[in-house]
């Protein structure tokens, strides 16, 4: 009800942070989706009661996203679909122990986000969802990376920190 009237009653809201407020549900994120289609910066860093499909709709809505921090959230690959194709001037991105990303999903931010400038990837658990592979992406499609935080990615080698540079020996 609270997150209902506050975005009913500023509906040109740009940024908003939530983080680590946890008596918010899903149908709460919901109305925010619904009702804050101007958001450019959304910080939902330690929300892990965001349910998938909230985190879908939310995604789907806010086009005009430039900032994101979903840190310590339950996103999946689809939901990083869902974003890659609906914000595609996302310049800054925290995944910080979002375990369930891997490599599809930062495949399909690396397509449909080219202005991407800073990714956080950091792990503490499931480090191997993030391979190599997810820095080849990165390196061949978002050009002004300019910060990537890959502490924790237990699967990262100098190969995908030579892809991600653009420099491969051939």
């Amino acid at each position: 009800f609270g997150l209902k009237t506050i975005t009913s009653n500023c509906p040109k809201l740009q940024h908003l942070s939530l983080s680590g407020c946890m008596g918010i549900d899903g149908e709460g994120f919901g109305v925010l989706a619904q009702n804050c289609p101007s958001l450019v910066s959304l910080q939902l860093s330690g929300c892990r009661q965001i349910k998938p499909w909230a985190a879908t709709i939310i995604f789907g809505n806010c086009k005009l996203m430039q900032s994101l921090d979903i840190s310590f959230c339950m996103v999946t690959d689809e939901a990083m679909k869902v974003l890659a194709d609906c914000a595609p001037d996302l310049k800054q991105l925290n995944l910080r122990d979002c375990n369930l990303i891997s490599d599809i999903g930062i495949s399909y931010i690396s397509q449909g986000c080219p202005s991407l400038s800073e990714l956080n990837l950091q792990r503490s658990d499931m480090p191997f969802k993030i391979t190599d592979v997810a820095l080849l992406q990165l390196g061949q499609a978002c050009k002004y990376l300019v910060s990537i935080n890959l502490h924790g990615c237990k699967m990262i080698s100098d190969t995908g920190l030579s892809w991600l540079s653009g420099w491969s020996k051939e």
